[in-house]
């Protein structure tokens, strides 16, 4: 609990979660980013990035769609590109 109420209030939130992934521990990770409440960029980010490297990408397209419309950028954008060709989800692909 005492890391929960850290993180609700600090800027690296994105951090917190790669710190997690890192580690080996994609649940908590999960459980980090679920409990948000305000998920900025960063931590999107931090998702995205967690699940295409660590031989999730399918659930990449899913976060990326989530993402409020506009709050994408570059990094966003290229991993979730790449792990829709890792999956050949051209659709998706395009969609995006």
């Amino acid at each position: 609990m005492f890391l929960i109420s850290l993180f609700k209030h600090g800027s690296s939130n994105g951090g917190l979660i790669a710190f997690y992934v890192n580690l080996g521990n994609m649940e908590t990770a999960r459980k980090v980013f679920d409990v948000l409440p305000q998920r900025g960029i960063d931590a999107w980010n931090a998702m995205i990035i967690v699940h295409s490297r660590k031989e999730y990408p399918v659930g990449v397209p899913c976060l990326y769609h989530r993402i409020i419309f506009g709050r994408s950028d570059s990094s966003t954008f290229t991993v979730a590109l790449k792990a829709c060709m890792s999956l050949a989800d051209l659709k998706t692909g395009e969609e995006i």
